[in-house]
């Protein structure tokens, strides 16, 4: 059930009319928001480096966009984002910033997007 939401007012945001406009434009259109577990197992990450590993994540299209990607903690990985590298393809950002080689083994990683494809 959609639950309407009332317009945004000038006194509940510090922004300009312009910046009010924007977030009326995204109060009126209706976001696909998508959440998915996809379990993956990355391969080992580098001392003291950063990288993209890609992934298969079936029904993601080049146009949409990927709001977050979480992943269990493992000391010394961060996952900096995600992004749609082509259809069918997440690409993840890894930094290791630890000494030594870090490979986290398969975790469930959740996944956030905004599906802006009609198909």
């Amino acid at each position: 059930m959609r639950v309407p939401v009332s317009p945004p007012q000038k006194k509940d945001f510090e922004c300009t009319d312009e910046g009010l406009k924007w977030l009326e434009l995204l109060r009126s259109k209706s976001l696909d928001i998508r959440q998915v577990f996809i379990s993956y197992n990355p391969t080992s990450i580098a001392a003291n480096t950063s990288e993209q590993q890609t992934l298969t994540l079936t029904g993601l299209k080049a146009d949409d966009l990927i709001l977050r990607v979480f992943k269990p903690h493992t000391a010394g990985l961060i996952v900096n984002d995600g992004q749609v590298t082509a259809d069918n393809t997440l690409g993840i950002n890894f930094a290791n910033v630890t000494g030594s080689p870090i490979d986290p083994g398969e975790e469930t990683y959740t996944v956030i997007y905004i599906k802006n494809s009609r198909l």
